[in-house]
């Protein structure tokens, strides 16, 4: 919790409230250096009130995964295990993938398919996961070791070999609520990150998981103005960490990030001077709340 709580009521909230469960894997693609990660997920998606949470979940852990293997030009997303109780809009494709215009394959069980055809474009989606990696391998046949080898079909493939990839990677904590200020309409939001930030580019990991964090909080909750209290984070030096969400890139966003006195010259190359703050109070004159 926040040491000194100057702040409108709080509300702790949970981006975790799915009850879906995920594996991830990455295929290495015959004669090249291609990596294609696999995210394969099982349950059944939430009602109305709740499914949302579930595409937040699945989107989430394919974005974090996606970053994780350097060497992709596109992904598989498995919901062969997923059960579908009405027709629902998956908006669950990372957007690097879109904006790369990456490869994406979707596997589901032949009776979901027209349930969720409409999510994906025609040649993204399938019933048949054994034929989705010569597919994949003859369309991306250019990247390639022998790339001027002329390959006319696509080849007969052994039984694919998946690397299990885990997504646990930091041991940072995190914390997230949302309060409201009188004259919003809608809530802003105040993040707690906990624990020690490793040296360097040993941190690199911890550094992704904040960014993980801070996207996703705001991916869900769209807040007007974000304190970011980074007090209890052990953090002196790494080139890797970045702590502004896409959300408020722009330094004159209405964003704050609260660290001690001694913490100041830690953060200076990554931290904009006018978004520090020493306490909550000076964090909300900063957003005009005050």
């Amino acid at each position: 919790m926040p040491i000194n709580l100057n702040l409108p009521k709080l509300k702790p909230i949970t981006l975790e409230n799915s009850s879906l469960t995920y594996v991830c894997s990455t295929w290495v693609m015959p004669k090249s250096k291609i990596q294609i990660p696999i995210c394969s997920f099982s349950g059944t998606l939430g009602t109305e009130t709740s499914i949302e949470k579930d595409i937040c979940f699945m989107r989430w852990r394919s974005e974090e995964l996606i970053s994780l293997v350097k060497s992709s030009k596109g992904i598989i997303l498995d919901l062969r295990q997923i059960s579908f109780e009405t027709n629902v809009v998956l908006d669950v494709v990372p957007s690097v993938i879109r904006s790369r215009q990456y490869l994406v394959r979707v596997v589901v069980r032949p009776e979901a398919f027209d349930t969720v055809n409409g999510s994906f474009f025609p040649n993204e989606i399938t019933t048949d996961y054994e034929s989705i990696f010569s597919d994949i391998a003859f369309e991306l046949k250019d990247y390639r070791l022998d790339k001027y080898r002329q390959i006319q079909e696509r080849p007969q493939l052994p039984p694919p070999q998946l690397i299990p990839v885990s997504l646990d990677i930091s041991s940072i904590g995190f914390e997230c609520y949302t309060w409201r200020y009188n004259r919003d309409v809608s809530d802003s939001g105040y993040v707690v990150f906990q624990g020690q930030y490793r040296y360097g580019s040993a941190g690199a990991e911890d550094a992704l998981l904040i960014k993980w964090r801070l996207n996703q909080f705001c991916d869900a909750l769209g807040p007007s103005r974000l304190i970011v209290d980074l007090r209890e984070l052990d953090y002196q030096w790494g080139d890797d960490l970045s702590l502004y969400p896409f959300h408020f890139l722009d330094p004159e966003s209405k964003i704050c990030f609260i660290l001690t006195p001694q913490q100041v010259s830690y953060y200076k190359s990554t931290i904009y001077p006018s978004n520090i703050c020493i306490d909550e109070v000076a964090a909300l004159r900063d957003l005009g709340c005050i």
